[in-house]
């Protein structure tokens, strides 16, 4: 571009200066550039990390398939306890809710069993004072048996002599008393 008006050493001398002021703002200066876009990288594999530790349950991507932003990968249950032991804070939570149940679970058992130790003890001390009441029911109903005999006895020894009424009156007033409850 060489007009007429500029001398060729002054168009030269401002191309000079030109390139020299671009070549020390390109090499010393700081600039920044703003883009609208997006930057597309050759297509590699990505480590992705799970916000949570927990047991893969489905996978929705198998190895090497092409995924877009958005796409399921895998699903991961939290609840349960990992390969390495770990275990979330709402397992451990229903873990000892389960213990705390088995444990009173367990003591209601032991009280019931003791309960049930002294119930057939106590059913055992009852059969035992129920034969010796049969026994002295049985025994009293023959004593009166024989109180009976012997009052039958003592009326035939009245009616031959053998005995006076007052014997009589006091063998009766025994009989009738051994058969009244509470009177001996």
């Amino acid at each position: 571009m060489l007009t007429s008006a500029c001398p060729a050493w002054a168009v030269a001398l401002a191309s000079i200066l030109f390139f020299t002021l671009l070549l020390t703002f390109i090499l010393y200066g700081t600039f920044t550039i703003n883009v609208n876009g997006e930057i597309i990288s050759l297509p590699h594999a990505i480590t992705l990390f799970a916000p949570q530790q927990g047991i893969i349950t489905k996978a929705w991507a198998e190895n090497g398939q092409r995924v877009k932003k958005g796409d399921r990968l895998y699903q991961i249950d939290v609840s349960r306890i990992s390969s390495t032991g770990n275990v979330s804070a709402r397992s451990v939570e229903a873990i000892n809710q389960q213990i705390t149940l088995s444990e009173t679970i367990i003591s209601r058992l032991q009280n019931k069993a003791i309960a049930l130790k002294n119930l057939q003890h106590q059913l055992e001390q009852y059969r035992v004072a129920h034969q010796k009441s049969q026994k002295l029911i049985y025994d009293a109903a023959k004593g009166l048996k024989e109180m009976r005999k012997s009052m039958t006895n003592y009326g035939d020894y009245l009616c031959k002599g053998l005995i006076s009424k007052e014997q009589f009156a006091n063998q009766r007033y025994f009989f009738i008393s051994s058969r009244t409850p509470g009177k001996a």
